[in-house]
């Protein structure tokens, strides 16, 4: 279960060994880079300032611009596939684009990205892509948020020699500083979603998104199918093992680690939303069976070592198991054995990834006999109100 976050809201990095474009605009010819004063007094010239923008915003139309160099060609559509990853539209956009919308020239006093124009783009626009290339200037550092997460670009130092890409979804919230001195030349992108298709910045894991669904259809079923609880098995086993005297339970959530930990905070959180209650309890799981000694050399030249491991026959086993110590949250007991069924067990190949395990405790409980068991933690939840609610009363 893939519970992290995977897409940014935002990107950006920069190349220090990109391509020159050979940029070519119509009327003026190619265009060296870095960009100077002298031929960024030229371009002026050739352009518009978008009604409503800033006056130290300028830009180009995108069809009087060609890039004559094929390894600048195959370069940014190599940058594009980057930024489609790092934004994660490559699993459910297959097919989107990156459309060069203009070219803009900001001077001293232009905010570097917050003054983009026109920055909602056409149809299917889901976000912007800023390719800045090569021209020394001063100042513009920015910061785009989204939720409680922060991105901070300042591309000004590295800015006399090299390119800097930043690409960010529609409706991210961006603030820039003035650009001091000196000209900042960029290629504006729009990229467009594919029509079948509305992407927009990650708010959570699809995971989370695909938990909420089940647990709402599950709330809502009305037939007798549907379970009446569902139990987690977790990959660890979360007991306090401990002999001493404390006012510490035996087990509880607070004692969870790592992505068990990660999957309880957000069952939690869809439990409060969506009117579920979540506990916790052990699943003991023990495989018994017929043991066989296997015997093998260590080297060459030792004798057997007749019993030096043993393993069960197939087709004796005998597996029992029981969840049991059903407690709250907090650790407060509930029941100390819970009845189950097998639809109630997620993930449903829990008895074969238990056996695939490496974490089990091995018994001769007999000359012939052997025992494995396994212990884990498991997360119950329930719908607050239902037949197993119900039968628990105030005991939960």
């Amino acid at each position: 279960m893939d519970l992290e976050l995977k897409g940014a809201f935002a990107w950006s990095t920069t190349y220090n060994e990109a391509p020159n474009p050979a940029l070519r605009v119509d009327g003026l010819g190619t265009m060296g880079m870095p960009l100077g004063d002298c031929l960024a007094a030229s371009i002026i010239q050739f352009c518009a300032t978008e009604p409503q923008a800033d006056a130290n915003v300028l830009t180009l139309d995108a069809t009087r611009v060609h890039f004559d160099n094929p390894a600048w060609t195959a370069w940014i559509v190599d940058v594009q596939g980057t930024v489609f990853r790092a934004l994660r539209t490559s699993d459910t956009g297959a097919g989107a684009r990156a459309i060069l919308r203009s070219v803009v020239l900001r001077r001293s006093g232009a905010r570097l990205l917050s003054a983009v124009p026109n920055v909602n783009g056409g149809q299917g626009t889901f976000g912007t892509m800023v390719v800045t290339l090569p021209a020394h200037f001063v100042g513009g550092s920015s910061v785009l948020t989204h939720q409680r997460d922060t991105l901070r670009v300042d591309i000004s130092k590295s800015s006399l020699l090299c390119t800097s890409v930043v690409a960010w979804y529609r409706g991210v919230g961006l603030e820039s500083e003035p650009i001091t001195s000196g000209y900042s030349f960029a290629l504006l992108y729009d990229l467009v979603s594919p029509p079948e298709f509305a992407l927009a910045a990650p708010t959570e894991p699809f995971a989370v998104t695909k938990l909420r669904r089940v647990l709402l259809s599950w709330k809502q079923r009305e037939d007798g199918a549907k379970p009446e609880k569902i139990l987690l098995v977790l990959k660890d086993d979360y007991r306090r093992t401990y002999a001493v005297l404390t006012s510490e339970p035996w087990i509880s959530s607070a004692r969870l680690t790592g992505h068990d930990a990660l999957v309880f905070r957000v069952l939690d959180g869809l439990a409060k939303e969506l009117g579920f209650c979540l506990g916790l309890c052990t699943l003991l799981h023990t495989v018994t069976g017929t043991c066989a000694a296997v015997r093998r050399r260590r080297s060459w030249h030792d004798a057997l070592d007749e019993e030096s491991y043993t393993e069960m026959i197939p087709g004796t086993e005998k597996v029992k198991s029981a969840f049991i110590d059903f407690v709250d949250a907090d650790g407060k007991e509930i029941m100390e054995e819970l009845d189950w069924a097998e639809h109630e067990i997620i993930p449903a190949q829990w008895k074969k990834d238990l056996k695939d395990s490496d974490d089990f405790d091995r018994e001769r409980t007999s000359k012939d006999c052997i025992e494995f068991t396994y212990v884990r933690t498991a997360i119950v939840v329930w719908p607050k109100s239902g037949t197993f609610a119900n039968g628990l009363g105030n005991r939960a």
